[in-house]
């Protein structure tokens, strides 16, 4: 049984996996998670304009369920009185982690800032039925989203092919949607736009994003090691999504020629029945805490350049949805506390 299998099988209930065929297939979640109450032409079929909307995290959440990779968007046409025409149009989405969005745009837009649609002209469909999608926008870099923050979705919109004009065209809207979703809006040419003139808690458009799994996100913090630095945990090889063999887990920015020790599990909520993440001042470890199930260890050592390498290839067997929690150790006396340096936690979904 390969590793992936091994600690699978161990951490988490489901017996013997059977052979898949992989082949993807994306997942739609409309936000936020109500009927619609409203029907609005802001800002597909409006004036020039830029257009922010955000999305609380249980939103997506109540679907999603755990990180995922947006691949796309739409929004859902409502009451249209006049044919389709074209958009031209760019997408950004961003992370908040708390709070609602301020009137500042760029204030919105400060983690995980992606240019997922790159201006381009869309045309619309022409007379679309009430409930189906206007358009969809296929993402050039899909936003990976963490799982757990809030979502900014930033629209500019350069001009249209009705002259630049509003025109009857609307989609489908919630309003009294408190604390679930907000819009900012500001007319005028999008690139000079820098802060919204209307704001509206618990109003904006229906939003469909399509999705699919296979993603490793990072959690928590790290502590320090020699030089005032933290290892850092990645992964190598691509997404995990079987079949991969080149997937594995890397370290870098740790103590150079050093002793390290990847421990894995499936979950970070408990090891052996004691809440995670804990408190290594236990062993001297002051400032370092352990954040996944310890369920399976790694020992490795980092290269001169503080960088190391854990092979764990994703055999040919259905792994979606299944979760790995992972984390690096460096002994290290040079670290502040004289024993060791620690990464953050990474969180793998398996596609």
């Amino acid at each position: 049984m390969s590793t992936v299998r091994r600690i699978l099988s161990c951490s988490l209930a489901g017996g013997l996996l059977a052979v898949s065929t992989f082949a993807q297939t994306a997942t739609s979640i409309r936000v936020p998670n109500m009927p619609s109450t409203g029907s609005d032409n802001l800002p597909i079929a409006a004036a020039p304009s830029r257009y922010q909307q955000w999305f609380a995290a249980a939103e997506l959440q109540a679907t999603a369920r755990f990180p995922v990779r947006i691949r796309s968007m739409g929004f859902i046409a409502g009451q249209v009185l006049q044919p389709g025409s074209t958009v031209d149009i760019e997408i950004r989405m961003a992370h908040m982690a708390s709070g609602l969005p301020s009137s500042t745009f760029a204030n919105n837009l400060v983690t995980d800032n992606t240019l997922v649609f790159p201006r381009a002209n869309v045309t619309l469909v022409a007379n679309p039925a009430p409930g189906a999608r206007i358009a969809t926008f296929n993402f050039s870099t899909e936003f990976w989203w963490n799982g757990t923050s809030s979502v900014v979705v930033d629209l500019k919109v350069f001009g249209n092919g009705n002259g630049n004009q509003s025109y009857l065209y609307s989609c489908q809207s919630v309003i009294g949607a408190f604390g679930r979703t907000m819009r900012l809006f500001a007319p005028g040419t999008p690139s000079s736009q820098t802060t919204a003139t209307v704001s509206q808690n618990g109003q904006g458009l229906l939003t469909e994003f399509d999705y699919v799994d296979g993603i490793t996100v990072s959690y928590g913090t790290g502590c320090l090691g020699g030089g005032n630095q933290v290892p850092v945990a990645g992964t190598v090889g691509g997404l995990p999504i079987p079949p991969n063999p080149n997937w594995g887990y890397s370290i870098s920015n740790a103590a150079a020629l050093a002793t390290t020790l990847l421990v894995v599990g499936g979950n970070n909520t408990n090891y052996a029945g004691t809440p995670l993440p804990i408190d290594l001042s236990v062993i001297g470890a002051n400032g370092c805490f352990l954040r996944a199930e310890a369920l399976v260890f790694f020992p490795s050592s980092t290269t001169a350049a503080g960088t190391g390498v854990v092979p764990i290839p994703i055999p040919g067997v259905v792994l979606r949805r299944r979760q790995l929690f992972a984390q690096w150790f460096v002994l290290d006396a040079l670290a502040p506390n004289g024993v060791l340096s620690a990464s953050q936690g990474l969180w793998t979904i398996f596609g």
